[in-house]
């Protein structure tokens, strides 16, 4: 069946007339959605929110302004708080991410979980190693996953050692303690 329009009468356009009758069209909810995800923190927190998201974007972008426009930022301002803690350097024309961000992980160490902050990225590979390595001993009880770091330590910003935990029973009592787990505590620190 037709429908039967006045003469001289244009149809309206469907968004535009949803708009005035104060319908939201999908773009619109997308953002209502988005105020409603922040919705009970503070602008200073959202904006730190927002600064530190482009920030782990841009280590895997490598692009300013792809990181800003996925973060929601604009690029200047992500640049400038990069700079502002020394996470990016230029070198010549470029802008080149550091690679070594400060890093706060978990260890144990002395027969405790020790939650440390290490500088250098070597450093917090070699305590991710060696957390897979517990890992892999909890759950088959097998000590070769341990005897790589048996006498090693981890240094962290401060200076001070942490020697690697290796005694099979400390181990089994720290990591069914129900403390904090690696994946937990793992945060860049900027």
């Amino acid at each position: 069946m037709a429908i039967k329009r006045r003469s001289g009468v244009k149809a309206r356009h469907p968004k535009r007339s949803s708009i005035r009758k104060g319908k939201r069209t999908p773009s619109r909810k997308r953002g209502k959605q988005a105020r409603r995800r922040f919705k009970g923190v503070s602008a200073k927190s959202k904006r730190d929110l927002k600064l530190q998201f482009g920030l782990r974007l841009l280590r895997t972008e490598k692009s300013i302004a792809n990181a800003a426009q996925k973060s929601g930022l604009l690029p200047a301002k992500l640049r400038a708080y990069a700079i502002k803690k020394k996470l990016l350097i230029k070198r010549g024309k470029k802008w080149v991410v550091q690679k070594d961000f400060p890093r706060k992980l978990l260890v144990y160490s002395n027969g405790q979980e020790h939650i440390i902050t290490v500088g250098k990225f070597k450093s917090a590979s070699l305590v991710g190693e060696y957390m897979a390595g517990v890992r892999w001993f909890v759950q088959t009880n097998d000590l070769h996953h341990l005897e790589p770091f048996v006498g090693k330590s981890v240094k962290d910003k401060s200076g001070n050692r942490f020697p690697f935990e290796t005694r099979p029973n400390v181990l089994h009592r720290l990591t069914n303690s129900g403390g904090s787990s690696f994946e937990d505590v793992y945060r860049l620190v900027v």
